[in-house]
């Protein structure tokens, strides 16, 4: 089904029935600047932890791109991050986030 030249596929027409338009538009927007969207979500998700242990420790405010994140954090595994999770089971407040 097309309308103004958009094409409804059956997904885009149950979450319009849903009621959920504004969201669809936001993921619309989103999906047609990758790069800047995963950017802005990185830099969001960065300074809303960099309070936290872990991101004072590996300076979360000073980050500004996914290259800079990549060397700060390295991967590891859930044995090297069970100090951390250990604390939080305990009740420590703002580990990891």
């Amino acid at each position: 089904m097309q309308r103004n030249g958009v094409r409804f596929t059956p997904l885009k027409k149950m979450i319009l029935a849903l009621g959920a338009r504004k969201p669809l538009q936001a993921l619309e927007r989103a999906s047609k600047d990758l790069r800047g969207s995963q950017h802005k979500a990185l830099t969001s998700i960065l300074m809303a932890n960099s309070t936290s242990h872990f991101g004072r420790e590996h300076h979360f405010s000073a980050l500004t791109s996914y290259e800079a994140y990549r060397d700060a954090v390295p991967m590891r595994s859930y044995e090297a991050l069970r100090p951390y999770i250990d604390r939080m089971c305990s009740g420590e407040p703002d580990v990891l986030f």
